[in-house]
């Protein structure tokens, strides 16, 4: 098998279990997206507002945008149906639609505003959580890594399944990515194996879903929950990773 034909096989694979698991998150009112940044939990509430015939069309085209690769090699198009629903889940996502604004800047009560987490502060709950749970199968640490977030490897059917996170540049905030690569930069010395040097990147369970990632503003009270959350995300990644990659194995392909 080539790596265009692993990197193809691998983008359906990763569609088709997109869409049974936010199937799932819908029906259950998307019980894993508490705490999120606002953008993905508006997406969420209007979705969840929407008759069951709309919610799937806008579902699927949500899936549509986000992995093309496995769009185009199933043949899957966006209706004119589903046009309109994205232009009116941005408008109410992006408040820019009449009517979306809910209230929201009505006055504040300073004294019952909670308190927020410092960018230390959730650093280091996270590399607690992290660590905690999948401590024992991260292997050495990337010698290029980013200092500024937090980065681990583990090691998947010939691959590496490198997890960082971010931390936020203005204000406090947590994102994260898995990317799966083959683990060796491009140099003069050494270059690379494949065309790309990875099969897939910038994977996450909220956006592979269609609806989004990300926690900011989090109140102190809320991240050790937020930590559980994500530590969560992680783990269905992490836990879909071999079935992904079965037959896909970095040594057998051919290039």
């Amino acid at each position: 098998m080539t790596y265009v034909e692993a990197q193809t096989e691998f983008c359906i694979r990763l569609y088709h279990w997109a869409a049974a698991a936010q199937k799932l998150e819908t029906e259950e009112s998307f019980p894993s997206f508490q705490f999120c940044k606002e953008w993905p939990s508006r997406r969420c509430k209007f979705i969840a507002s929407l008759a069951a015939n709309s919610r799937a069309v806008l579902a699927q085209a949500l899936l549509v945008a986000r992995h093309p690769i496995a769009a185009k090699a199933l043949s899957l198009e966006t209706s004119e149906e589903a046009g309109v629903l994205m232009r009116r889940e941005e408008g109410f996502r992006l408040r820019t639609s009449p009517g979306t604004w809910e209230g929201m800047f009505m006055p504040a009560n300073a004294a019952s505003k909670p308190i927020l987490a410092t960018r230390r502060q959730l650093k280091k709950a996270v590399k607690d959580h992290f660590l905690m749970v999948f401590g024992d199968q991260c292997i050495p640490p990337d010698i290029f890594a980013d200092k500024a977030g937090l980065q681990y490897q583990m090691k998947c059917r010939g691959w590496i399944v490198k997890t960082y996170f971010d931390f936020g540049r203005w204000e406090p905030e947590i994102s994260y990515q898995h990317d799966v690569w083959n683990g060796k930069w491009i140099t003069k010395q050494e270059p690379a194996i494949l065309p790309f040097n990875s099969l897939s990147m910038g994977l996450n369970y909220g956006n592979e879903l269609g609806i989004g990632s990300g926690w900011d503003n989090i109140a102190m009270e809320n991240v050790e929950a937020v930590c559980t959350m994500i530590t969560d995300h992680c783990q269905r990644m992490f836990d879909l990773f071999p079935a992904l990659l079965e037959g896909l194995d970095l040594e057998q392909l051919t290039g």
